[in-house]
């Protein structure tokens, strides 16, 4: 395994997404399609544009990466300062992955079997853990100049105006999701839990937005894909809970779309064009007597479309989803923050319940509650009044008496 020093020009050469072929801008043309049918795009979007902004964040906004393929870590820069270290301790963590677990082989199954998501977030939360340790280990000196250069990591993130929402917050959902997953688990089981989880990744995107599923060994529901007769079917796969989250949250809150959410209980998905239109058919299984639960916010969720764009039914248990690109009519206004925030708190409020000796089914109980029943502005806000504190204090002892 090879370690690269390179100054900040080659660097970025390094780091930057590669040239975009004509067959490439074909497909994230089709992708563009498919988010304006999810509602997360509206309008004219380069997309081709937007990932190239995600790329220069890869470059602008880090300080090492790991290349799996080429069995080697590239660094920026010749300065081992504090916010370089806690990076190549990162690195050097998928570095032991790999050598360990082949993560070129882990990324390709599970993209394959449209587990990206979780091998994504198992990985980045893994390392996410070690750089964690190591940053708890400096001196007083160091660890303000690593916070430092991490809030300067998550202005390059805010810059990001021309880049769609919907796209940073994917970005970003692996790290965000997997760090607390990696959190939850391992504080409950152990450190030796990790191997386990490389070697049989867990079985939904849900256990990772929500580890009290993994703990519970809540599996998905198999569901048949859903027939769209002889159109040209593009790919199936599961659709997943994070995605299914955001596709609502971005339209009709984050509160309303959390709820909905944790009525998922499987699904399958098909992308397809008709009409030369980009289209999704999605079929969900719910839990128990939450069918109708889903069925309302998706239909929420339509009111806020472009007229014929999607259509939400009903087949027995199953609740049902067709929509297509409406073209580039339509406005979305950016949102003024991360609609994940609002599960990544919940399951925070569950780690922190946990590091304080509570059983699973409390603190899922004491999470879940303090999340539906607080204003959304006090759980997100970055700071509280007096005032603010008391009201999230006496709710969230309210809750604890309940739970």
């Amino acid at each position: 395994m090879e370690i690269e020093f390179l100054d900040a020009a080659d660097y970025s050469a390094r780091a930057r997404l590669d040239e975009v072929t004509d067959e490439d801008r074909a497909e994230i043309d089709r992708a563009a399609g498919l988010f304006r049918a999810l509602g997360l795009l509206a309008g004219e979007v380069d997309l081709v544009d937007a990932l190239s902004d995600l790329s220069d964040l890869s470059d602008s906004g880090t300080l090492a990466f790991y290349d799996p393929e080429q069995e080697r870590i590239t660094v920026r820069g010749q300065e081992l300062t504090p916010a370089v270290r806690g990076t190549l301790v990162h690195e050097l963590t998928h570095a032991l992955q790999d050598q360990h677990f082949d993560l070129g082989a882990l990324l390709e199954e599970a993209g394959e079997a449209g587990m990206s998501f979780v091998a994504d977030a198992v990985i980045e939360g893994d390392a996410m853990r070690i750089e964690h340790g190591y940053v708890e280990s400096l001196g007083a000196e160091d660890a303000a100049a690593y916070e430092a250069a991490q809030v300067t990591s998550a202005a390059d993130v805010a810059g990001l105006e021309a880049v769609p929402d919907a796209l940073v917050s994917l970005f970003g959902a692996p790290y965000a999701f997997g760090d607390l997953f990696v959190q939850v688990v391992t504080g409950e089981s152990g450190p030796d839990v990790v191997d386990e989880l490389f070697r049989d990744l867990p079985a939904s995107e849900q256990q990772v937005f929500d580890p009290v599923a993994w703990f519970e060994g809540r599996p998905p529901v198999d569901v048949a894909v859903p027939d769209v007769g002889d159109a040209e079917v593009d790919w199936e796969g599961p659709f997943g809970v994070p995605t299914l989250y955001l596709v609502l949250a971005t339209r009709i809150g984050p509160k309303e779309a959390l709820a909905a959410a944790d009525a998922w209980a499987g699904d399958a998905s098909v992308t397809f064009r008709r009409d030369e239109r980009s289209c999704v058919a999605i079929s969900f299984a719910t839990a128990p007597g939450e069918a109708d639960l889903l069925t309302g916010a998706l239909e929420s969720w339509r009111a806020t479309l472009p007229a014929g764009t999607a259509v939400v039914g009903r087949a027995g248990d199953l609740v049902e989803l067709e929509s297509c690109d409406p073209g580039t009519q339509g406005e979305l206004a950016r949102g003024d923050q991360d609609p994940f925030v609002l599960p990544v708190v919940r399951t925070t409020l569950l780690q922190q319940w946990l590091a304080e000796g509570a059983e699973m089914t409390a603190a899922a109980c004491f999470a879940g509650r303090v999340v539906d029943e607080l204003p959304l502005e006090l759980l997100t806000a970055a700071s509280l009044t007096d005032e603010e504190l008391a009201q999230v204090s006496e709710t969230a002892n309210a809750v604890a008496l309940r739970c």
